[in-house]
């Protein structure tokens, strides 16, 4: 079957864009950090946490266990996590895996609930199941607001970061990056760096986690 320049161009961009996302991921996640003799507050992050009166239940712990699953944290230069129109910022959940849901308990998928995730791939509409915290159970948490602190710096990875840079110079010079989110079927760049934006931050999240 012959594949038209189109075609061809297309998997080079996400051939690119994969590869740029695992240079990406393997340069936070192995490279070296150095602690930082003297940390520094760099604005306010937010997150979920069990309110007082659920942690004293019997089922805390089950609860707890299915928020560590799902729960995210957002970050803003302030304390109040308004955005430019004065809206709050909110806090979005994750949701879980269909493989991860299959390992949970029966004492911890009742916190759950199914449902499907829904994007386009191809220019044709995919269907894939996954679990989302119960929204009725929300009454059970609470927002912890405390400051983001930068406690370690990562080393410079040249070979990497000039990689990285090539395949940013490449999109941009060939409107990559738009037409990956006509493929993916991003309505916008700001759709396509929304999603970007947030797996980064779970990424971030999990560093924090092995840094402390």
């Amino acid at each position: 079957m012959k594949i038209n320049k189109q075609e061809e161009f297309d998997k080079k961009l996400i051939a690119l864009q994969a590869e740029h996302s695992a240079l990406w991921k393997k340069r936070y996640t192995q490279g070296e950090y150095v602690k930082l003799k003297q940390p520094y507050q760099n604005g306010w992050e937010k997150t979920y946490i069990l309110r007082d009166d659920i942690l004293r239940r019997k089922d805390a712990k089950t609860i707890q266990s299915v928020l560590n699953l799902v729960n995210s944290t957002v970050r803003h230069k302030d304390k109040s996590f308004k955005d430019s129109k004065k809206r709050n910022i909110p806090i979005v959940l994750r949701q879980v895996t269909e493989a991860k849901y299959n390992t949970l308990l029966p004492s911890q998928k009742k916190w759950l609930f199914k449902t499907y995730d829904r994007f386009r791939f191809f220019g044709s509409m995919q269907d894939k199941t996954v679990y989302k915290f119960n929204t009725a159970h929300m009454y059970m948490l609470k927002e912890h607001i405390y400051p983001y602190m930068i406690t370690h710096t990562l080393l410079p990875q040249p070979e990497i970061e000039s990689r990285l840079q090539e395949i940013s110079d490449f999109m941009s010079d060939n409107n990559g990056w738009n037409r990956l989110n006509k493929i993916h079927g991003y309505k916008s760049s700001q759709d396509y760096h929304y999603e970007r934006g947030r797996k980064k931050r779970i990424l971030e999240r999990l560093l924090d986690e092995e840094l402390c």
